[in-house]
């Protein structure tokens, strides 16, 4: 008569490769939570791209007065990130008087929802001579707010603020 069932080499080569597998996707998942956190902040950070390029054409330039700060209510320019994103804690811009810059950071929360100082990148506009305005991006160079350059999108790794 056979006996039915497994025996104890195959329920163990079954449960080892069971664990191998589960250790690779943990490790894939936390990989992959941190980068998706950093690009959803440049969409957040994309959307008031759009604003600021419209303010520059309708205002022939940027200026001082061309404030973004997400966590002020009132200002002409802030945007309520409460239902936009739960990563992005907030977003400021900075701007020169003579109109030759602007800066839009923002400031990502950790796991925990609490923003924490290696998580700020930001996106900056500089305006040619011509008027046309070129675009970069990257994080900061202060060894408490940088982001880790792998977790940049591409076009942003090796560009750091000044």
């Amino acid at each position: 008569m056979k006996n039915r069932g497994f025996s104890l080499t195959e329920l163990l080569t079954v449960l080892a490769i069971i664990t191998a597998v589960g250790t690779f996707a943990v490790l894939g998942y936390t990989a992959y939570t941190p980068k998706a956190r950093i690009l959803e902040a440049f969409r957040v950070l994309d959307d008031y791209k759009l604003q600021a390029m419209t303010y520059y054409i309708r205002n022939s330039g940027f200026d001082a007065a061309y404030i973004i700060d997400s966590e002020q209510s009132g200002l002409t320019h802030s945007i309520d990130l409460s239902n936009d994103t739960k990563y992005v804690q907030q977003v400021k811009s900075q701007s020169d008087i003579n109109s030759t810059y602007i800066l839009l950071g923002a400031q990502l929360v950790d796991s925990y929802g609490v923003a924490s100082g290696a998580n700020y990148v930001y996106i900056q506009g500089e305006v040619q001579g011509d008027g046309r305005v070129v675009w970069s991006c990257g994080s900061s160079t202060s060894n408490t707010d940088s982001v880790d350059e792998q977790l940049l999108p591409a076009e942003c790794r090796g560009v750091n603020l000044n």
